[in-house]
């Protein structure tokens, strides 16, 4: 995902803009394509992993994507699924740091 997420990546400019019109200025390919599952689905799979106790990981993904996949997560109509995942993160970091 670090590798496609960036700023405007459907390059709408104009972020007040109705989803149907997103949908009608879709690149093509659609930039998104690739990592429509990862967007959504990256905090289940991190949580489930090895690295889930590295808070560093999460720091540093959220410092720089964050704005970029709350971007994707809304042209892909998923921004209620963004807000779960992020309260497993929240979760997931006050448990790690208890641990401590």
């Amino acid at each position: 995902m670090s590798k496609i997420l960036r700023k405007d990546i459907y390059g709408l400019q104009h972020p007040g803009i109705s989803i149907k019109e997103v949908k009608r200025k879709c690149p093509s390919p659609d930039p998104l394509a690739l990592i429509r599952y990862a967007c959504i689905y990256w905090v289940e799979y991190f949580c489930e992993s090895q690295e889930a106790s590295d808070n560093a990981i999460i720091d540093t993904f959220l410092r720089e994507y964050f704005l970029h996949w709350t971007e994707a997560l809304s042209i892909l109509e998923s921004t209620s699924q963004g807000v779960f995942a992020l309260s497993k993160i929240i979760s997931l970091v006050q448990v790690s740091s208890h641990v401590l």
